[in-house]
């Protein structure tokens, strides 16, 4: 990892003669640093607690067995996904996705907005042939979340733009405005499913020091709507709306700052557009307990990409 990388590196923990790697470790240090890795503590903090070096800790633990599993929470594994647009979503991409997740065994999805098109509360022109499917919208969402909370049950779901349709189509029609069962944590059964909500009129969640949002702005060409983003925001974060993907990095005096503009799960063949230039797939990132992140783009092209050297999709 890179937070323990920088610690190994660091004067601090300057490498001991190798005499240390043959010294006697008392009971009180062996159950500590059992009880330390248990804590998925790195060796460079066990050494500073014990005053030993991290080398001859970690020599140590090896030759006693003493390890913890991998991939147990030194750091914590996302993925952020947005713009379905159900009933418009790219079905092939979908098992995609899913089977990305059954490889990647996120800690947390985050849906960052537009999970539903809801296309019979839009106020534009409408196919009049689809109306009246807003229920349908809702059961394959309902299946969709199904699926995303067997594999990884710890999710949170914002309101984009097109769900938001849906409070305003009450806000026009107030005898209904308020009912409890029209909330989107009861069509979608949120709460049932601890999934927390987060409202499109929120400002950006933070996670880690990381700004979460589904985004307003678009701009012309992939990254300009990341840079909108960061110089609106400020810091580092991420969202979708604008089917993209992209980012924007900016380094000053006072640090860096980077904006991620995360890519979409539709078809790319809407019907009220003509060759969108838009670009499938989602992000990845990895956050230390110290918010160190590392955060990984992953488009598909041609309902295929590639992961750490393996290949998706036929």
């Amino acid at each position: 990892m890179i937070g323990e990388l920088s610690l190994l590196s660091s004067s601090v923990f300057s490498p001991a003669p190798y005499k240390e790697y043959t010294l006697k470790y008392t009971e009180k240090e062996i159950e500590r640093i059992t009880a330390l890795r248990g804590q998925n503590k790195t060796f460079p903090e066990i050494a500073a607690i014990l005053n030993r070096t991290p080398t001859g800790v970690r020599r140590y633990a090896e030759r006693n067995h003493i390890t913890i599993q991998p991939d147990s929470h030194n750091y914590i594994k996302v993925a952020f996904v947005n713009d379905f647009h159900i009933p418009f979503h790219d079905k092939i991409l979908l098992d995609l996705f899913y089977e990305f997740l059954a490889y990647f065994k996120p800690d947390k999805i985050f849906l960052i907005g537009d999970l539903l098109d809801c296309y019979s509360l839009s106020f534009f022109d409408k196919d009049p042939t689809r109306l009246g499917r807003f229920q349908d919208e809702l059961d394959i969402a309902n299946n969709v979340l199904n699926e995303l909370y067997r594999l990884c049950p710890d999710i949170e779901f914002w309101e984009g733009n097109h769900e938001a349709r849906l409070t305003r189509h009450l806000k026009k029609n107030p005898q209904l405005y308020g009912l409890r069962c029209l909330e989107w944590e009861s069509l979608l059964f949120l709460k049932e499913r601890k999934i927390k909500f987060h409202s499109y009129a929120d400002p950006p969640f933070g996670f880690h020091n990381f700004r979460i949002h589904h985004g307003n702005i678009v701009r012309k060409w992939s990254g300009f709507t990341a840079k909108g983003n960061q110089e609106k925001y400020g810091g580092c974060g991420i969202t979708g709306h604008s089917h993209r993907g992209g980012q924007f990095i900016k380094r000053n005096m006072a640090g860096w700052d980077g904006w991620w503009d995360n890519m979409c799960m539709c078809r790319l063949d809407p019907e009220w557009k003509d060759f969108p230039d838009w670009l499938q797939g989602w992000s990845v990132a990895y956050f230390t307990r110290k918010d160190l992140f590392h955060l990984e783009q992953i488009p598909v092209i041609d309902h295929k990409f590639l992961f750490h050297g393996r290949l998706f999709g036929k």
